[in-house]
């Protein structure tokens, strides 16, 4: 049964801001709060010669006390894989009102190809201090892209790395490469001057690229230290 006929909703704001292109994708919408808390909201793209391309229900995401009439809402709609362009949006906070109840959202969402990196040299390095790589591909060379390091738990550790992320800005960035710092091997998560019990730092972390903050590389390449040992305790 229709619950929002009628209502409308001010998006107060989005994210990502750019989604990556041949991938499933989230976008996430905060409503004002003029909108309660729909549990059917839905979404529509458009391309720009003004055919709809996907449609998605909408779920509600459970980030608020629902007695807080303070908090807006925030739902979560799924993308699916589009090609590159920029598509126009239609929001409704209830989509079993039917079409008309789908309202054009301000600005489009850019879908752009995220970087594919190919190989990387080095390959390896030592854990005591950063190392220089350089990163080869394509469709690297986009404005703001930086290096995103994650630095993950051995297989079957309880806990990870003292830093689980680092992101860097990359340099001397072409279409075709970008150079990055890899930054020394984090270690194991401590609680003052010793591991903290059941840490195992991985001695791989995985390198990505980004076009934007929000568009990643779908498939990192691993960078292993030479010497790091994790401490399991």
């Amino acid at each position: 049964v229709c619950q929002g006929c009628g209502l409308s909703a001010k998006v107060r704001s989005r994210w990502p801001a750019v989604l990556p292109a041949s991938s499933p994708s989230n976008l996430q919408l905060t409503l004002g709060l003029e909108a309660g808390r729909p549990e059917t909201a839905g979404l529509t793209l458009w391309a720009a010669n003004g055919t709809q391309v996907a449609s998605s229900d909408c779920k509600l995401v459970p980030d608020c006390d629902p007695r807080d009439d303070h908090c807006p809402a925030t739902v979560k709609c799924p993308t699916p894989a589009l090609d590159v362009g920029t598509y126009n949006l239609r929001f409704s906070v209830d989509r079993s009102c039917g079409p008309k109840s789908f309202e054009p959202l301000q600005g489009g969402i850019d879908v752009i190809e995220p970087a594919h990196i190919d190989a990387l040299e080095p390959s390896q390095g030592p854990s005591n201090k950063a190392t220089t790589i350089k990163l080869t591909g394509r469709d690297i060379g986009e404005p703001y892209t930086n290096c995103v390091f994650t630095f993950p738990a051995a297989p079957g550790a309880k806990l990870g790395c003292e830093m689980p992320m680092s992101v860097r800005g990359a340099e001397q960035v072409t279409s075709t490469s970008a150079v990055c710092t890899v930054p020394a091997w984090p270690g194991p998560m401590m609680q003052g001057d010793h591991p903290v019990e059941g840490s195992v730092c991985s001695r791989e972390v995985l390198v990505q690229l980004t076009q934007t903050t929000d568009v990643y590389d779908p498939e990192p390449v691993v960078f292993r230290y030479e010497d790091a040992v994790g401490i399991l305790v």
